[in-house]
Order: C-alpha cells, then structure tokens, then sequence
C-alpha cells in the first residue's frame, strides 16, 4: 500500500511551491527527520532499560538497540494529512506547501533509515558501524534518486513520442501507472529503496510527462493516483483497526506508550522550534517563517499513522510483537488525540500570511501545474479544486541554485521530453501571469 500513497503524493505535488520553500522543508523533513530518529531512538532504549516496559502481568520487557533505533526510525515518521486537511490553501498557502513538503520528505528519510538499519551490525558499537550505517543510507539514497529519475524521465519521452495514445486517456494513464510501477519493482530487486525511487519517478512525470497528455488525460491520471493514494491509506488504517483486536492486549504497557508520546513531542518540539530559532539566529532574522506557523508544524507532524504501522509491520525481531503494539498504540492515541486537538490548537495560534492572489481558477489543469499549467484549457468532469494563484508565486526571487536550475531545465532537458506546443503554451501563461502581478518579462 506505501507505493500507491508515495505515487500519489509525488505525482500531484505543486512543485513550484515545494521548491520555492525547500529552505524550511528540508529544515523540518530532513534535519528535523534525523533528530527525532535519534531522540526517539535512545528515548524507546533508555525507556526500557529502565524497565518502564511492564506488561498487564508485571512482566517486563527490554528492547536492544537495534529495536530501540527501529523504533525511532519508524516513528520519525509523521502523518500530516489532518494538518494538510484543515490548513486552509487559500488563506495560507506557504504553509500549506510546507506541510505537504515536509510530510514528503519525512516519509522518505525515515524509510531510508529503516532500510539502512537493516544492513547494520548494531551489536558491538563502533566507530566503523556508524560508518557504515551512513554509507548504506547514502548509497539508497542516490542509487534510488537516480534509478526513479531514469524511469521518470523514460516515461516522459514515451508519453511525448507515443503519438497514437494522444486520444485515449485511460492508456496514457495506463502507461504511466505501468512505468512507475515497474520502476518500484525493480529498485526492490537490486536491493534499494522501492519507494524512493517512485517517488522520485513520479515526480518528474508530474513535471514532464504530465504536459504531454491529453487535457482529459491530464484529469484522469490525478484522479487515478489520488484515489489509489487515498484508498491506500484508507486500507491501511483499516487493516490498523481490524488487526488492533488480534493482538494480545494484556502485552501491552500503557505507561511506556505514554512515556514514548512524551518522547515524540519533545522530539518533534526539538526538530521544529528549536531548529526554526537555531537557523534565524545564524541566518541574522532572514528564515521569515511565522512562528505560529511554526507550531502547527510542530503538533501537525506529532501524529503517527499509515508510514509508521506500515513499517513495523514488517519487524522481524525477537521483541516484534511488543514494538509492533507500541507503535500501534500510538498511531491509535496520537491519531485520537493530536488530531481532536489540532483544529482548536489552529485557531489559538491563528496562522496568517499575507497573500494577494492575482488569478482563480478551478479544475486540476490549475492546481496541477501552478504557473506552467494551461489556464485556457476547458475544465473536464464535475468535481472541480479550486486554486488561488498569489503574487509571490510569481514575483519571488528564485535562490542561485534555482534559477540556474530553472535555465538549465529550460533549455536543455524540456526540449527533449515535452512537446513543442506544450512549452510554448506554458511560456504564454507565464507571461500572463506575470503580467498580472505587474512583474517585468522574461525572455
């Protein structure tokens, strides 16, 4: 099922805005990954050292270090569809991008890390294991991110020279669907990460190929992988319920579970406002983002869910059963309570930015692609999104790196996977667009 939410979320990013706050995103999903991996890591080990693990009977439980790490792994793995859910686009649109952004690569970091504990010989620790550990993560990292951006860009020229597919969309959906999936497999079969690699694959499809479909295409395959995504969740979090009543309850020690809860805010608290105040101080006030924005990073990302309990369920350790139950006790507490609370906690810390939208539109050509999509296109189907297009979306200043980026792609790798037309087409609402926010041409 992680494949079908990891497709999903890569394929209908707003990229524009990923990229314009990859400062914060990265801050939060990657940094603020590795810190609550550590934290949550020692803090599940130390916990039950201290035999705070005590089951219904009095018998108690310790994890090693290896189950103290997976433990972290996992549960650096946050769920923010709630926040994502009632931040609203419109109003907050930065940080709604950033939740989006962060949830992304949180989820990727932290199955990176619990891929790459699995090839770690945790029982004598040394100088040479951590070594090693940091080896093997970065060897799945660019070995996915390379293998995803091959396939990505396979399919991207398939969708632009298949001519004959043009009018029928349910095989372009088909081809993509295909392509990314067998991307998935094989990065399972040469032994890195299947996950990373699609959503890096679906990723580039979503900013090549998508533009070399039919418009009803275009609809079709969002659609597709959204409910795919969706209904993949949905499947997980009933499996979580169904399989709740099929462990052994009297296993479970309700004191460590709220003793690890403890752990994860602190941990999240650490990796979200302590990160955020350690980066304005080197940065001399220049990381802008609002600090109550800022918390509802930090008790949006405290829930637990689908990532998590679909990684411990894979745990082949001597002590699976009682880690498998504890994390399943927090998806359960942290889903129930974080997410009960969180609406309450929105409106105490008031979120605000100041937007000035200069186009509305609805229907996912809009939504999908931001500033490249085809705003003349005709809208298909009866279920419309609506999506507010802001002037900072058009006038902020790119960093170096991106606007040698932009130039780069612009010339040299969108000439050979999208078609002609389509670039012209995106150069025109780009124009428009900038027209409308009163910000000078671009040649």
């Amino acid at each position: 099922m992680l494949p079908f939410l990891i497709l999903a979320a890569g394929y209908n990013m707003k990229r524009r805005r990923f990229f314009r706050n990859i400062g914060p995103i990265f801050l939060f999903g990657v940094l603020g990954t590795f810190i609550s991996f550590v934290l949550i890591g020692t803090g599940s080990y130390l916990l039950s050292s201290m035999e705070l693990y005590t089951d219904y009977w009095g018998n108690q439980m310790q994890f090693t270090l290896k189950e103290g790490l997976i433990m972290g792994a996992v549960l650096s793995a946050s769920d923010v569809v709630c926040a994502l859910s009632l931040v609203q686009e419109e109003k907050t649109p930065r940080l709604h991008s950033i939740l989006f952004g962060e949830a992304v690569t949180n989820d990727a970091v932290a199955i990176l890390l619990f891929q790459s504990l699995g090839s770690v010989d945790l029982t004598n620790i040394s100088t040479k294991t951590v070594f090693v550990f940091i080896g093997e993560f970065l060897y799945n990292s660019i070995s996915s991110v390379i293998l995803g951006a091959l396939f990505g860009c396979c399919a991207a020229y398939f969708s632009r020279k298949f001519e004959a597919l043009r009018g029928d969309a349910s095989n372009q959906t088909a081809l993509l669907f295909y392509i990314a999936w067998f991307c998935y497999v094989v990065a399972e079969l040469l032994g890195i990460s299947g996950v990373i690699a699609l959503l890096v694959c679906a990723i580039i499809m979503g900013h090549y190929a998508w533009y070399n479909l039919s418009s009803t295409a275009r609809e079709v395959t969002s659609d597709t992988f959204r409910f795919l995504g969706d209904g993949a969740e949905a499947l997980i979090f009933a499996y979580l319920g169904i399989t709740a009543f099929s462990y052994n309850a009297d296993k479970i020690s309700f004191y460590f579970i709220l003793a690890m809860v403890g752990v994860v805010l602190t941990a999240r608290f650490i990796g979200t406002f302590v990160l955020t105040l350690l980066v304005r101080g080197l940065t001399c006030g220049k990381f802008d983002l609002p600090m109550s924005s800022v918390a509802v990073v930090w008790v949006g990302g405290t829930i637990r869910g689908a990532i998590a309990f679909g990684l411990i369920v894979t745990v082949d350790t001597e002590n699976s059963d009682m880690l498998i139950l504890t994390v399943l006790g927090l998806v359960i507490f942290t889903t129930l309570v974080f997410g009960t609370f969180l609406p309450l906690w929105i409106k105490i810390v008031k979120p605000s930015e100041n937007q000035h939208a200069i186009a509305t539109s609805q229907g996912e050509n809009v939504s999908k692609g931001i500033l490249d999509s085809q705003m003349d296109q005709p809208l298909l189907g009866h279920h419309k999104q609506k999506f507010v297009i802001t002037k900072e979306d058009v006038t902020s200043k790119r960093s170096l790196l991106h606007e040698a980026w932009r130039k780069f792609d612009d010339k040299y790798i969108k000439p050979v996977l999208i078609d002609p037309r389509e670039r012209f087409t995106q150069q025109r609402t780009r124009e428009d667009l900038q027209a409308r926010a009163g910000s000078p041409k671009k040649d």
